[in-house]
């Protein structure tokens, strides 16, 4: 149940409208609404904790925007162009495949319009991958045409002339013979197209005494007439149609006057339409300053709230989507581009952080004051919690009084990365906590975000996605990952990138190249009771923070400390805002002679201790010591590196090629009792010099320098520093 439930989620994703369906494939809930909008994950986690569902159903036509070919065990489909497209088999031998939904063709749900083959679009579901069928197999994706593996193709122009074909039907033959009757296996098909055109031919009012006398008389003429209670039944069938296609036209062209009157309404308001870097509409309520980007959910609740205060009406899904599109259009092709920002920005050359109530801070190189009608900067998410306005006058040294951090550098350190963490734009450290369980890990993270990005999310639990981390992480300043016990490799990267700068990407849903693109740098936290780093590249961008046990008598609960700490934030913020104003006096003064890997951290948190009042050394001893503790942690976390260590022990130097250097290391590998059969183990002498190569800076900062020569048998080499 919870797997369908993933994947129920998973298709809810990629945009589809998503309904539960029992073993004989029929719907478990009334799924009309659904036509007109998608479920939410509540909704969804509500249907899934049935144990009746036993599928997953689609609904094909505009909602989705997919329709389907679904054909059944035995259908004719020689000769018939079909483009590589998501294909799926059913648990009863038939075979279904998606192609793109047109508008314009205005494709309906379509039964037998070809031998054993029917069309699922608009007012049709179709059951999906990995529903059970009631034969007892299970619906599955055919391999390499997945739904998230190859786009959905554009419907076949032979298929669209083939439904087109079908919907004419009787229209297309000799309507004069058809009028004088037909044969018995014609009458049916032939009642149907005739009931069309007669009710076409009256207004609804007159069906009932002029169209059903012309279909009698016409009934009498056939061989044998068809029983007057199955005539009466095609003619009320055709009936019901024609009216909800003449309701259906009244209300789009309602619509049409509802969706002029609320952008006629819209314009009326306080707002100002603008679009972002990314080209995403947004608009700014003059009123109390907040932002909402049209797409959201936020965005279409104020159109229905103002819809039914101002013009007593409520609105389907349709109307909004209409508002909303035009109303981007001119966000994005009429008004200006301001680039947005989270939390914290430059713009004319000071640093301006976001208060979250429509209010600003301004630190410049002269103080920092709150303005009170800031430029647009920021962007706002619905987790975001307003700040604590802040107070001059505090210690940002009083923020160490709440955490359990006793080493003096990494206190150090922590304050500085703290400040740090309001500079734009540059790479920001990634803060490692860890030590033995209930030793305050956590708790410094929760603090360091209530004080700098106050949220309703403090801590996250680890990503499942690279995209799922992605989105989040864009939508938070400082993003903290709770309770680690073990780092994935593409989490580990994508950490890299974030901290430093990177963008990212992914293709939005059903579209050849609309790209939506992620780009910033942001600040992270870890913590674990292990420290769960062990790649080079991410330990290089880490400030390592170890947490010592609590003793029971030196406790506290944690509610006393988040309210004495509330009561200090606003003199800890202060006093935060007024180092990092003299910081940026003191910034174009700092030349560095050496820089680690982390420059821009290196480069301001010296401005920023000097700022302090910390003497000059201070700093960069203290951030020195926590390299060299990250170099002694890769090569721990390193087997290669282990023994190399060992290995060098008592030598100066040593240099072999690659296969007899693996026996060496094997040999100290065996008196150090490490696995060499371990996949961080290298294999074969190929794969030596790739293992040395990733922990050659922290060899070198450990004193051995690594090399290869590439002449006189491709060497290594492994050489004391002195």
């Amino acid at each position: 149940m919870n797997n369908l439930l993933d994947i129920a989620k998973k298709y809810l994703g990629m945009g589809f409208s998503i309904i539960p369906v029992g073993r004989d494939k029929k719907p478990l809930i009334s799924w009309k609404e659904f036509q007109e909008r998608k479920p939410t994950i509540e909704e969804l986690e509500g249907w899934f904790s049935n144990p009746s569902v036993t599928g997953i159903a689609i609904i094909t036509g505009r909602i989705s925007g997919v329709i389907v070919l679904d054909t059944e065990e035995g259908a004719d489909i020689t000769g018939l162009e079909i483009p590589k497209t998501p294909t799926a088999i059913s648990g009863g031998g038939g075979i279904h495949y998606y192609f793109k939904y047109s508008e314009k063709e205005n494709i309906i749900n379509n039964v037998r319009f070809l031998p054993l083959m029917d069309i699922r679009s608009e007012g049709g579901y179709i059951v999906v991958p990995p529903s059970l069928h009631p034969s007892g197999n299970s619906y599955a994706w055919l391999e390499n045409f997945g739904i998230d593996e190859v786009e959905i193709a554009e419907t076949p122009e032979w298929l669209l002339k083939a439904m087109s074909q079908k919907k004419s039907g009787a229209t297309e033959k000799n309507w004069p013979e058809l009028l004088e009757g037909v044969a018995e296996g014609q009458r049916n098909d032939t009642a149907a197209s005739i009931t069309g055109k007669l009710l076409f031919s009256f207004p609804a009012n007159q069906w009932e005494y002029m169209a059903w006398p012309l279909l009698k008389n016409w009934n009498l003429k056939n061989n044998p007439p068809l029983e007057e209670n199955e005539l009466r039944s095609v003619f009320e069938s055709i009936a019901k149609k024609q009216a909800e296609d003449i309701k259906d036209t009244t209300e789009q062209e309602g619509k049409g006057t509802q969706t002029q009157d609320l952008i006629a309404l819209v314009k009326e308001k306080n707002i100002e339409l603008f679009h972002d870097q990314y080209n995403e509409a947004h608009a700014m309520f003059k009123d109390n300053f907040k932002i909402i980007k049209l797409s959201s959910k936020l965005f279409s609740r104020w159109l229905s709230s103002i819809a039914w205060k101002e013009m007593k009406t409520p609105l389907n899904q349709s109307i909004l989507t209409s508002v909303t599109n035009v109303l981007s259009g001119e966000a994005c092709f009429g008004g200006e581009m301001r680039k947005l920002h989270v939390r914290v920005a430059w713009h004319e050359g000071c640093i301006w952080y976001d208060l979250g109530d429509g209010k600003a801070v301004r630190i410049s190189k002269d103080g920092w004051e709150i303005i009170e009608n800031p430029p647009i900067l920021f962007y706002r998410f619905n987790h975001q919690k307003p700040q604590t306005h802040p107070q001059k006058g505090g210690d940002v040294s009083k923020l160490l009084e709440f955490l359990n951090l006793k080493d003096k550098n990494e206190q150090l350190l922590f304050l500085v990365a703290v400040i740090c963490c309001l500079i734009p734009d540059i790479a920001h450290p990634i803060l490692v906590s860890h030590g033995p369980q209930g030793s305050a890990k956590s708790m410094l993270h929760k603090l360091l975000k209530n004080l700098i990005d106050p949220s309703q999310i403090d801590l996250l639990s680890p990503p499942d996605n690279l995209r799922e981390f992605v989105q989040t992480a864009s939508h938070h300043w400082i993003i903290n990952l709770d309770n680690l016990s073990y780092l994935q490799a593409w989490l580990s990267d994508a950490l890299c990138k974030v901290c430093t700068g990177s963008s990212f990407s992914k293709r939005e849903l059903f579209t050849n190249d609309d790209d939506i693109i992620y780009s910033f740098k942001h600040v992270v936290g870890l913590n674990g009771i292990n420290l769960v780093i062990s790649k080079a590249d991410l330990l290089e961008r880490s400030i390592l923070l170890a947490h010592e046990p609590i003793d029971n008598s030196n406790r506290k609960e944690e509610a006393l400390i988040i309210s004495e700490f509330e009561s200090a934030k606003p003199f800890i913020l202060g006093s935060i805002f007024g180092i990092l104003s003299a910081a940026l006096k003191e910034e174009p003064n700092v030349k560095l002679k050496a820089m680690p890997r982390m420059a821009d951290f290196t480069h301001w948190g010296f401005a920023v201790a000097k700022a302090m009042g910390n003497k000059e050394k201070d700093f960069l001893d203290a951030y020195k010591a926590n390299i060299l503790q990250q170099h002694d942690e890769v090569i721990d976390a390193s087997l290669i590196g282990t023994v190399i260590m060992e290995l060098m022990k008592d030598k100066e130097e040593f240099a072999e090629n690659a296969t007899n250097l693996l026996e060496e290391l094997n040999r100290t590998a065996a008196i150090l009792r490490i696995d060499t059969k371990s996949k961080a183990w290298p294999k074969n002498a190929n794969k030596v010099w790739g293992k040395v190569n990733e922990i050659k800076i922290n060899l070198k900062a450990k004193g051995i320098n690594a090399d290869r020569e590439h002449s006189g048998g491709r060497k290594i080499v492994l050489r004391k520093i002195k």
